[in-house]
């Protein structure tokens, strides 16, 4: 772990350094040893009070406490621990929050030459099936327009005027074909 200690009007001794460097790295444990987290610790004296801001760096997140006390070690000190109950929160919050399942897709197996699976002797790629896609109702030219502006070969919706499925696609010779179900 980086740390960079800035003292205004203050030093930092190397025994409080030792001190701190110890309680960071119980800091790393908890954020994980992937990302190299960055730590600037910055003490200030105020009216013969000890100022300690400690700001961590990890994984696109800034986490920033700040502590004040008569002595700097204790200041210093009671910002780390603040900041480890933060990052300790805050990989809770992660990990309880609810997440959506990821639409589950089912392998097909097309028949081969000999009735086995596909891929078998002719080299067929797998097929995937997924949910059904929710079908917006269109007009045949919103459907063209919507598929020149995404650049997609393929547009399936739900025909405004008849409320049918429809497939609008390009073929190979570039011409558009429209499938009515």
């Amino acid at each position: 772990m980086n740390i960079h200690y800035t003292g205004r009007q203050v030093e930092f001794s190397e025994t409080q350094k030792k001190k701190l460097e110890a309680k960071f790295q119980k800091i790393q444990k908890i954020v994980g040893r992937r990302h190299e987290p960055e730590a600037h610790v910055i003490a200030s004296l105020e009216r013969r009070r000890h100022v300690a801001e400690v700001t961590l760096n990890f994984q696109h997140h800034t986490m920033v406490v700040q502590c004040a006390g008569s002595d700097l070690l204790a200041a210093v000190q009671e910002a780390v621990d603040k900041l480890e109950k933060q990052i300790v929160r805050n990989k809770d919050r992660r990990r309880e929050k609810k997440r959506r399942a990821r639409p589950e897709r089912e392998v097909l197996s097309a028949p081969g030459a000999n009735g086995g699976p596909a891929g078998g002797a002719r080299g067929l790629p797998p097929i995937l099936r997924t949910g059904t896609p929710a079908a917006k109702p269109l007009t045949v030219e919103e459907a063209v327009l919507e598929m020149e502006q995404d650049g997609r070969d393929c547009v399936v919706y739900q025909d405004a005027v008849r409320r049918r499925l429809s497939v609008l696609f390009r073929r190979r010779d570039g011409q558009l074909e429209l499938i009515e179900a």
